[in-house]
């Protein structure tokens, strides 16, 4: 309804909004402020880098597009949860907060500075979390 990029920016923004929050204590409520932020922005953020992926393949390679972004996905995710511990001794709470601005920076920049997204190739659905296996 909004646009990929709208939905990204969006997220963006939310995530950008929970560093703030973080940077600006270490009380419960700033812990918990960014929790929430974090939880919606990446969310939305998943949405529209799903609704992106979908529009980037054909439809003979659903099957492997699909599963190598799952695996690259989850596999990060993984290997960020070991990490954010140590990272988190070895830099602290604001350089944490402070290193994540950089990689939203350039989602914003990609969202304000990209053209109009091509529109789903025929045949395809545009509604994101649709599954063609299913229409």
């Amino acid at each position: 309804r909004w646009g990929v990029r709208a939905v990204m920016l969006l997220g963006a923004g939310l995530m950008a909004a929970s560093a703030g929050v973080g940077l600006a204590g270490v009380a419960v409520a700033n812990f918990a402020g960014a929790l929430v932020l974090l939880w919606v922005g990446w969310n939305l953020l998943f949405v529209g880098a799903t609704a992106l992926l979908v529009r980037s393949y054909d439809a003979a390679d659903t099957a492997e597009a699909q599963g190598l972004h799952d695996t690259v996905l989850f596999a990060t995710i993984a290997l960020s949860s070991l990490g954010a511990g140590w990272l988190y001794a070895a830099i602290g709470w604001t350089a944490m907060n402070a290193l994540t601005l950089g990689p939203l920076g350039a989602v914003a920049l990609w969202g304000l500075l990209a053209g109009r997204a091509p529109e789903p190739a025929p045949g395809r659905p545009d509604e994101v979390g649709y599954s063609r296996m299913h229409g």
